[in-house]
């Protein structure tokens, strides 16, 4: 997978994440089948912790890629940012210090963990806390978890 994302800082309250930022969604499921995501949305802020990772998640920079595929399917990417990789230029990889990324399914009614993010990594052209601040950057990544995505 690999893709960009447009936002401002705080925009994770925003209830539609299509209308709080934008960006570019590839991924290849299987790896013979690359689609690209036809709207793509993004957000960036302190959503808080995830449950059940609630130690490494807690404190971190989050952004967050929803795009929705020509097959009908919602995927969203969720980035966990250690606050030294938060910034412009810097970048970071998936290696569950730096940064923890998954994917879900939100194609259901809950949405469905569809697996971690291992090689690849996500990197900041602008990156600030400060309340609407430009949060801005690209990512590319392998999904692990099965072939579930």
């Amino acid at each position: 997978m690999k893709g960009t994302f447009s936002t401002t800082w705080g925009s994770l309250t925003e209830p539609d994440p299509f209308a709080a930022g934008t960006g570019t969604f590839d991924a290849a499921f299987p790896a013979d089948d690359p689609q690209s995501a036809g709207t793509v949305g993004s957000a960036a802020g302190y959503e808080g912790s995830e449950p059940g990772v609630e130690s490494i998640t807690s404190g971190r920079a989050q952004v967050t890629v929803v795009g929705s595929f020509p097959d009908g399917t919602v995927r969203a990417l969720v980035f966990f940012v250690d606050p030294e990789f938060f910034a412009a230029g810097k970048e970071g990889p998936y290696d569950w210090q730096s940064v923890l990324a998954f994917a879900l399914d939100y194609t259901q009614s809950a949405p469905v963990l569809t697996g971690f993010f291992g090689d690849g990594k996500i990197h900041f052209d602008e990156a600030s806390t400060e309340s609407g601040a430009p949060v801005t950057g690209s990512f590319e990544a392998t999904v692990l978890g099965g072939g579930l995505f």
